[in-house]
Parts: structure tokens; C-alpha cells; sequence
């Protein structure tokens, strides 16, 4: 009986890693700081090289629920996120001030390339400077 629950504890315990949400934004690479641009100019608002602040971000949204934005209409992000490793973009995403709700999944990040709206809320500094 006791290797029974054992063995069920275990099973569930595979069940819940196997379920976890993956997405692979930025394929293992080292991102060393994420440039923060006017969606609408280009025009350069901020860079953040805080690594602690960039892992977080990263893994939040690595491990994010997602929803497609396909056959949706959705308004342009108020910035674009450029995520580099020294000089190389490996990621480019949307980011919005305030939480938007698309198909079920509410957060701030979207990649507009590939479609999906990720589930993270979290405040970067997008202070402009006039």
C-alpha cells in the first residue's frame, strides 16, 4: 500500500513538471540588457542592464501562460523591448503601460511576430525623457 501512494506521489509530482508552461523566447542565450523604445518612433527611452531585474523578466516570462493573438484585433504596444545579448537582438517584444486581456491571458508582454500575448505584469522603467 505504501509503495502505491509512493508511486502515485510520484507520477503526479512528473505530471506537474511535464504540465509547466515553456515557452523558449530566448533560446538559453545571456541577455545582458533590454533596450526600452517608443513603439511609434523608435525613439529610445531607456536601457536596463539591472541582471537581476533581466533574469527575473526572463524567467517570468519563459514560464508564462500564453495566448494566441491570431484572428484578433489588438492595438499596438506603447514599446518595443529589445532583448540583446551584448550587441545581438535575440528578442524583440511588445510592452504595454497597462494590463491587457487577450483570449483569456492578462499581462503586458507581447510578441507580435509569432502572435502571443504573455501573462506577466511587471513595471519597467519607461520614465521618458523630455
Amino acid at each position: 500500500m505504501r509503495k502505491r501512494i509512493i508511486l502515485f506521489i510520484y507520477i503526479a509530482m512528473i505530471s506537474l513538471v511535464a504540465c509547466r508552461q515553456q515557452n523558449e523566447l530566448f533560446n538559453n542565450e545571456n541577455i545582458t540588457s533590454i533596450e526600452i523604445q517608443n513603439w511609434d518612433n523608435d525613439e529610445l527611452v531607456s536601457t536596463v542592464t539591472d541582471e537581476a531585474l533581466i533574469n527575473d523578466l526572463i524567467e517570468e516570462l519563459e514560464s508564462a501562460n500564453s495566448s494566441s493573438t491570431a484572428n484578433i484585433d489588438i492595438p499596438g504596444a506603447d514599446y518595443r523591448l529589445l532583448f540583446s545579448n551584448d550587441d545581438k537582438v535575440v528578442q524583440e517584444l511588445g510592452y504595454y503601460i497597462e494590463e491587457k486581456n487577450f483570449n483569456g491571458t492578462t499581462g503586458q508582454f507581447i510578441d507580435m511576430e509569432a502572435g502571443n500575448h504573455y501573462g506577466v505584469t511587471k513595471e519597467l522603467p519607461v520614465t521618458e525623457e523630455k
